[in-house]
């Protein structure tokens, strides 16, 4: 009964690590987002600085059509008898003709871009105190110039950002 015991643990200890270690959950990237607009309509248009930084001692491989796949608008609301929360998430599909945009960061180098994002009217109707977030990822096993394409996903920073509904 022991030996089954151990071999089980053992089991699902490299089973673990075969299966959630083929995707990289190390820091070696930063990713970072500043908005300009802190209070922002519904309906507009919201431009984000993005930052990724390689913080890791080795080059790494990046598509920087990758930055910002996922981004997610969370909130809370309390009011006097119950906390209200949600999130919304935007996913990107970069379908079947996707071409990627390899680039090499070497340490401490930052690619740098803006992002848009639309802020939809139906999805923003009412006025919130939001925090945003964007996520870096790739899963695709790829090669660049000799290096291995980085795989894995990294959140950046989260940003307070108010939505507002205004008339107009």
């Amino acid at each position: 009964m022991v030996k089954i015991l151990a071999l089980i643990s053992v089991f699902l200890i490299v089973g673990n690590t075969i299966s959630f270690g083929q995707v990289r959950t190390v820091t070696q990237l930063e990713l970072r987002i500043n908005i300009p607009q802190k209070r922002v309509c519904a309906g507009e248009h919201l431009e984000i600085d993005i930052k990724l930084t390689n913080k890791g001692k080795k080059p790494v491989v990046i598509d920087t059509g990758s930055i910002g796949y996922v981004t997610t608008f969370t909130w809370t609301a309390e009011s006097s008898d119950r906390l209200e929360s949600g999130m919304l998430s935007s996913i990107a599909d970069q379908g079947p003709y996707y071409k990627p945009s390899f680039i090499i960061l070497r340490h401490g180098e930052t690619y740098q871009k803006t992002g848009i994002v639309v802020l939809d009217n139906a999805i923003f109707g009412s006025a919130r105190v939001f925090r945003m977030t964007i996520t870096y990822g790739q899963f695709r096993k790829f090669v660049f110039e000799s290096i291995p394409v980085w795989r894995g996903t990294v959140d950046s920073n989260k940003v307070p950002l108010t939505i507002e509904k205004c008339s107009g």
